[in-house]
């Protein structure tokens, strides 16, 4: 009976060491293509680990500059999510996603959810006037209970 505490100790750690494993081979990112994607937009991110599993998508694939874009977020669960309002965008150059701060402020209201296994949430974004080129949107959300944050990615085009 004395040794059991140290076996699931044992397990606990190898469990551990494989999910580093593979977050260290994705920069501490997990990104996986989703099973079922969006069917207006398949290009959107899923993420997953035991506890939180979770994707984010647009509902278009292509947009002008100043659109409005609905971003779906949905928590695939077991855990319950918590995120805000805000995001930030990375745009593809030369093969290379990079942060993109476009021009002016953009501000956020300070607004915080939490979102239960198998919930969604549609944010309306207005686009800050991008010029035309590849673009995702990134959103950290966190598995309530936990420390586990993990970023989530959604890819569009704006178009002329």
């Amino acid at each position: 009976m004395k040794r059991l505490p140290m076996v699931m100790t044992t397990v606990a750690v190898s469990l551990l060491m494989v999910f580093i494993a593979i977050a260290e081979r994705n920069e501490g990112i997990l990104t996986f293509r989703p099973k079922a994607p969006n069917e207006a937009n398949p290009v959107s991110t899923e993420v997953s680990n035991p506890l939180v599993k979770a994707s984010m998508y647009t509902t278009e694939s292509s947009y002008k500059g100043n659109a409005n874009v609905t971003l779906v977020v949905y928590n695939e669960g077991p855990a319950d999510l918590m995120f805000g309002a805000d995001y930030s965008f990375e745009k593809l150059t030369d093969g290379q996603w990079a942060a993109y701060q476009p021009n002016g402020a953009v501000a956020f209201p300070a607004i915080g959810y939490t979102m239960s296994a198998g919930g969604r949430k549609n944010m309306e974004v207005r686009l800050p006037g991008l010029p035309p080129g590849r673009y995702r949107f990134i959103k950290e959300v966190k598995g309530d209970g936990t420390d586990i944050r993990i970023e989530l990615r959604a890819e569009f085009d704006v178009v002329r």
